[in-house]
């Protein structure tokens, strides 16, 4: 749902599989040709590495990759140029289809060259080739509708052995002003790279900022006639491989960022506005507001009202058209429309929140790297996404309009999960202000489970009760997925474990979404034949379902990055036993004690073939350090010892096993 549109300003040569290209060009955009401009200095491409050759892919070895930003006034220039040799049969695959997305509102694209080297021979198709332009909308699914067209080139008579060295010139106007000028380098990619360079060309006049790091980097930093120079390059790349369960701000590429903002102040300056918070509440929701108004005296239940207001009655749809891609709409436009995205959504609920008597602003954020925005460098290509702030009894309460299906109060409420924002207006705008999350909103899911033996038949009963952010996601997914599905995906997951085992009774729901709380109660059965089904009945399951997928695995070999655990989640599991045909020994008690989760598993047995057996598992840390892994791993595997035990039913062996 991004909020604010990020031009990477990278030439990409990708498959055509995967992607939807129609028939005939939908569009006539122009694509121009020139020749490279003098501005850009060219570099000689590097020879194959025989070393990397068996770390490529699809039959490509990529010589050169070179992008030079320049400034000019209030325009962007960026030449992108790529350089690559066809390994292969495969390679030709890959190389030979050329797309290249760009935005028709702000930026304009041109050839610079499409070039065939064969021996000493250089082929210019330049001038030859015409572009297909299409509009594929790949967002649209998930309501993003940013209007980018995608140019089409199909290299002709490409051959094994050849280089192809083609480059693009984005020229781009800018929407906010120098101040948001910004971009980054790739350095580090998971195939071979000869060569990769960049080179800034900056008035000397204005502050550039570069990191966080630049090491393995070489870097020139020169000035010449108030221009700044700067030529950052990486040469004989090999392949990086990214360990698995990253935390997703950590950055394996160690990209580089570079910007003009100074700090975070000048983000918000240069936006803020363009983000209009001081609009009436539409006059089509004044019975809305006045109705939260005259039902809630407290804040708090005001604010929350006004949240559900926004989340239910404006459709998440983001038209990234143009300056729609930057600029939130007028409250009155998205409330007669009915749909709008994160900056109309969050505007909005502000305006509403303003009229209702509570200070609230709108604040930048990002979805998935949010936890290390605090180490970013002041950028507004940092974001891609705005919530809002509340202030409650003098603290911050963040609320993302663009959720749905959510459900409780100040209390019990899903925080959102990420990391950091920056309040454009109000108290600390323009300062980066962590995002604590309200204990009673997190994912808590508590099971009970009841298994009778009678007669010849086992009776299972499940009850499940899930609140904070728990309830949200298992309300989102029975609202949006057939009954009938969602009763097949259950009853097909006991059947892994019970195989034969049927449905007693239709599932039984029941929300509270004042409390936030959602139960789901299950009825099965497992009938005599599969009860009497020896691996069944011999090695009778008894688990904490879905505990293990909440702990990531890991390997013994040394770890350099973080592991990432998730955000804090707590589960409850208790299975109670009657009559069964044998007397149950209850296994010793279990407690795991790590820095990153909390374990804990009990049992009791009668002498009626009765046992209650007890999980509990939190999630403590996000991530953890790579000195810790090894002592995380060992603490996880005395922890997956004690979540699965088999029992032998038949009466005159009555021993368990742990799994």
């Amino acid at each position: 749902m991004p909020a604010l549109k990020v031009s990477c300003m990278k030439f990409l040569l990708v498959l055509l599989s995967g992607f939807f290209l129609a028939a005939n060009p939908l569009f006539a955009a122009d694509i121009l040709k020139a020749i490279v401009p003098a501005w850009v200095d060219e570099t000689t491409l590097p020879p194959v590495d025989q070393k990397l050759v068996p770390f490529t892919e699809n039959g490509v070895y990529y010589l050169l990759s070179d992008e030079q930003v320049r400034w000019e006034g209030a325009r962007r220039f960026s030449h992108m140029r790529l350089a690559l040799k066809v390994l292969s049969r495969a390679g030709l695959e890959q190389a030979a289809t050329l797309l290249r997305d760009f935005d028709p509102q702000s930026e304009t694209l041109t050839v610079t060259r499409i070039d065939i080297l064969r021996g000493p021979e250089r082929i210019s198709l330049r001038d030859k080739l015409e572009a297909q332009v299409f509009r594929r909308e790949e967002g649209l699914e998930s309501g993003m509708i940013d209007g980018t067209l995608t140019a089409h080139f199909e290299v002709p008579d490409l051959r094994v052995g050849d280089v192809l060295d083609v480059a693009f010139l984005w020229v781009r106007d800018p929407v906010f002003g120098g101040q948001t000028f910004s971009g980054y380098f790739d350095h580090e990619f998971s195939v071979p790279l000869g060569l990769a360079r960049l080179v800034l060309n900056w008035p000397e006049s204005r502050p550039l900022q570069i990191g966080p790091s630049l090491e393995g980097l070489e870097m020139t930093d020169k000035t010449s006639a108030g221009i700044r120079r700067i030529e950052l390059r990486q040469t004989g790349h090999e392949p990086l491989d990214p360990e698995e369960d990253l935390p997703p701000e950590h950055d394996p590429w160690h990209t580089v960022l570079y910007s003009a903002a100074k700090d975070w102040a000048d983000v918000t300056s240069a936006l803020s506005s363009h983000y209009d918070q001081t609009s009436p509440v539409p006059a089509s929701w004044m019975p809305d507001v006045d109705a939260i108004r005259s039902q809630h005296s407290d804040p708090s239940q005001r604010a929350f009202a006004a949240l559900r207001l926004v989340q239910d009655k404006v459709r998440y749809v983001g038209v990234e058209v143009g300056k729609g891609g930057f600029f939130a709409r007028d409250p009155a436009l998205v409330v007669s429309q009915g749909f709008g995205d994160c900056k109309d959504k969050a505007v909005l609920l502000v305006t509403v929140l303003r009229a209702l008597g509570i200070e609230a602003d709108v604040a930048l954020a990002d979805l998935d790297r949010g936890y290390g925005l605090d180490a970013h460098i002041p950028s507004p290509s940092a974001f891609d996404h705005m919530i809002v702030r509340a202030m409650l009894d003098g603290q911050p309460v963040w609320m993302d309009p663009t959720g749905s299906y959510e459900g409780g109060g100040i209390s019990t409420a899903t925080t959102p999960s990420y990391g950091f924002a920056l309040p454009m207006t109000g108290k600390s705008a323009g300062q980066m202000q962590p995002i604590i999350p309200q204990p009673g909103g997190i994912d808590r899911i508590a099971t009970h489970e009841t298994i009778l033996f009678k007669d010849d038949i086992a009776e299972i009963d499940v009850a499940t009760d899930a609140t904070g952010a728990a309830a949200d996601w298992l309300r989102w997914q029975w609202e949006t997925t057939p009954r009938r599905d969602m009763e097949h995906d259950y009853l097909d997951y006991y059947e892994g474990f019970y195989p034969g085992i049927e449905t007693r009774a239709p599932i039984v729901l029941s929300d509270d979404p004042v409390t936030n709380r959602f139960r789901i109660k299950e009825f099965y059965r497992i009938p005599a034949d599969a009860l009497a089904d020896e691996d069944l009945f011999t090695e009778f399951p008894f688990f904490a379902s879905g505990f293990g997928s909440l702990l990531p695995e890991t390997s013994h070999r040394p770890r350099k990055a973080p592991l990432y655990v998730g955000p804090t989640r707590e589960r409850l599991q208790q299975i109670t036993v009657r009559n069964a045909p044998i007397t149950f020994t209850a296994p010793d008690p279990a407690t795991v004690r790590d820095p990153a989760f909390q374990f804990h598993y009990s049992g009791e047995s009668d002498d009626e073939g009765g046992m209650t057996l007890r999980w509990y598992l939190k999630t403590t840390q996000r991530t953890v350090a790579p000195d810790r892994v090894p002592a995380y791993t060992k603490a996880r595997r005395t922890f997956e010892d004690a979540v699965y035990w088999t029992w032998d039913l038949t009466p005159e062996d009555p021993t368990a096993d742990s799994k």
